[in-house]
């Protein structure tokens, strides 16, 4: 099996905004994104394979991040060799089975370091991975005809989320049960997560272990519905 890595990269808002556009729209790859008090950005993955390897989303994830830290280390300079605003970034990488770590930066200050894991600036304000924008996690339980159902939402606010869920996937008024702030023990594998931007709408589901949709009933849990590539409900 081969080894993953914990990565970090902390980096300004120009150096931010030329990463993000190199995140991948596979779910797995995403990262979380923070960031700190002082307008600082940090993009981080508890586990990645951060190396040429047979999948090829993370190779090229990779390669782009590589050619990207090539040019903040070289390019956005002064005559006098001082270094632009917003261009600061550092990257630390940690192989978790063998303890050796990867180090890049062109910015004299550090503020990611490595204890026996990556330690990440205190303080952080998570933001959404797609958007840049501050976001939360909502629980949203409502009627799927006779069978409660249960989804995950990333977004900005409760409002936007009841929003969505009514013009995008028609769910009346009268069927909703609740919409919460979802804590860590809410997020069971299995529950739909549906990342909602501030504008405009995209329908953008993934699911944590497999690609189906589960109901929960208290009267029958084996009601289990798949999505198809068009993101239509088909019975089992």
């Amino acid at each position: 099996m081969m080894n993953t890595n914990e990565v970090a990269i902390r980096c300004g808002e120009h150096a931010f905004t030329r990463l993000q556009k190199l995140l991948p729209q596979q779910d797995r790859l995403l990262p979380k994104i923070y960031q700190t008090t002082d307008d600082q950005y940090i993009i981080y993955w508890d586990s990645i394979r951060w190396f040429e390897s047979s999948d090829k989303g993370e190779t090229e994830l990779v390669k782009a991040f590589n050619r990207a830290f090539d040019y903040l280390e070289e390019r956005p300079f002064d005559q006098e060799g001082n270094l632009l605003p917003g261009y600061e970034f550092e990257f630390l990488k940690f192989e978790t089975d063998s303890g050796d770590y990867q180090y890049r930066s062109n910015d004299w200050e550090v503020r990611i370091c490595m204890e026996k894991s990556i330690r990440l600036p205190e303080k952080l304000k998570e933001l959404s991975p797609e958007t840049g924008e501050e976001s939360n996690a909502y629980l949203v339980t409502f009627m799927c005809g006779t069978t409660p159902c249960i989804n995950l939402a990333i977004a900005k606010t409760k409002e936007k989320v009841k929003e969505y869920f009514a013009n995008i996937l028609n769910v009346k008024e009268s069927d909703f049960i609740s919409i919460r702030l979802a804590t860590e023990d809410d997020k069971h594998p299995g529950i739909p997560v549906h990342h909602i931007p501030e504008y405009p709408y995209v329908l953008h589901i993934e699911y944590s272990w497999e690609h189906k949709v589960v109901l929960l009933s208290e009267f029958d849990l084996e009601d289990i519905f798949y999505v198809d590539d068009d993101g239509n409900i088909k019975d089992r």
